[in-house]
């Protein structure tokens, strides 16, 4: 792939897409029908989005800051008091 070419994008299935963003094809397909991705429908049916190499690593950085969050998340203080008093007032 040339220069030109890496700038423009490659074209990828959506679940290959999803493989390399980390992203379900649903989310893909949700950001297509919103216009945030470009994609284009070959003779065979199927949709193919185009992303280059910036916007795959940038998915999975904004991915990654997700899963940081989530494990700063579960490590506030009190969560699992919190957890077990709600735990507790549904039962009633």
């Amino acid at each position: 792939m040339d220069d030109q070419a890496g700038n423009i994008g490659q074209l990828y299935t959506l679940a290959e897409a999803a493989s390399l963003t980390g992203m379900s094809v649903d989310v893909l397909r949700h950001r297509v029908k919103r216009r945030k991705l470009q994609s284009v429908r070959g003779n065979d049916g199927m949709t193919r989005v185009r992303l280059d190499n910036a916007s795959i690593q940038a998915s999975r950085a904004s991915l990654a800051g997700n899963d940081a969050a989530s494990v700063l998340h579960s490590q506030l203080p009190g969560r699992d008091q919190t957890l077990d008093a709600l735990a507790s007032h549904v039962a009633m």
